[in-house]
């Protein structure tokens, strides 16, 4: 029996992979972007069929009251298998809240900071700069470094940067960095690696 072969296309614009097998999957994409990712194909298949009537009750999960039976059994079940996967004390409660990356800027701030308290930022990148900015609204934030006015073309080797002492922490963003950047990042390591190569082609 001759063995079925798989072939993925890669789309760089979106980051996603594309499978072109002939199964029932061969519609569904592999997505590496940030934000949203990609789900089990059960988990998905579940949430479908219960879209329409939620376990018998009628409703789809978007009608129910948030202060029903059907929707308070959902929301207890979620905190109580989180408790269980996380580990977290049975004194703490979960909080399910709206936000990503930016809600994140205010809220490690609003955990870690009084008012006053000093953080030092590495600015690497515009998501970099949008956290400072939100900082100065909770504390005493420090630019130490920043590759702003380059346009993020460079990242410094941080050997001569000055920390604050006292400061609560060192704030650095090391994946969102602009295209700029990773355009530099990636022709300084070809470089580097064609050196090496030339000076040692063994």
């Amino acid at each position: 029996m001759a063995a079925m072969s798989t072939t993925t296309t890669l789309t760089p614009n979106s980051f996603l992979l594309k499978s072109t097998a002939s199964t029932t999957s061969s519609d569904r994409v592999f997505n590496f972007a940030a934000g949203p990712a990609i789900l089990p194909e059960n988990v998905l298949l579940k949430t479908q069929s219960e879209l329409y009537n939620w376990r018998g009750s009628g409703m789809s999960v978007m009608e129910m009251s948030y202060r029903g039976k059907e929707f308070l059994s959902i929301i207890q079940k979620a905190e109580s298998d989180l408790q269980t996967l996380l580990n977290i004390p049975k004194n703490y409660s979960v909080l399910f809240l709206q936000g990503g990356a930016t809600t994140q800027f205010a809220v490690v701030l609003l955990n870690l900071c009084k008012l006053d308290d000093p953080v030092d930022y590495i600015v690497t990148g515009s998501w970099g700069d949008k956290a400072f900015k939100e900082a100065s609204k909770y504390c005493n934030p420090k630019t130490i470094w920043s590759g702003k006015s380059e346009k993020y073309v460079d990242i410094s080797s941080f050997g001569s940067v000055e920390q604050t002492p006292d400061a609560k922490y060192l704030h650095i963003c090391t994946k969102y960095l602009t295209w700029h950047t990773w355009k530099y990042l990636m022709w300084h390591t070809f470089l580097k690696i064609m050196l090496k190569w030339t000076n040692n082609p063994n």
